[in-house]
């Protein structure tokens, strides 16, 4: 557990998630990087920043413009978007995998929760 801590600590958190000044964005997207892959949580971020009236590339990248995006938004909006995105994300994988809706159930439950 420690070794698994630390190496999410070093190579994704301290580099990228921790430059989000609101830490239940940080934990959100870092929670969709972790089960779903980088570029779908950066990509679910950057839409949920456009949703709110941001303007970034959805690229799958989470650049400084992204990160400065993010930090000037109202956090609990934004998160709102995020959750709607990582549903719908999901979703979209669902249709292009059937089998995988054995996963429904959680993602979904993991799509409507808000870090607290």
């Amino acid at each position: 557990d420690d070794e698994v801590k630390a190496f999410y600590k070093v190579k994704y958190w301290s580099s990228l998630f921790e430059r989000l000044d609101n830490d239940l964005v940080a934990i959100k997207v870092f929670d969709i990087a972790t089960n779903a892959g980088f570029d779908d949580g950066s990509t679910v971020l950057q839409g949920a920043i456009n949703m709110c009236g941001g303007d970034v590339v959805v690229d799958g990248g989470m650049g400084s413009k992204t990160i400065a995006a993010a930090n000037g938004l109202h956090a609990p909006l934004l998160l709102q978007h995020i959750c709607d995105l990582q549903f719908k994300m999901y979703e979209e994988k669902i249709v292009q995998t059937p089998s995988k809706s054995v996963f429904r159930t959680g993602w979904t439950i993991r799509s409507l929760r808000v870090p607290t």
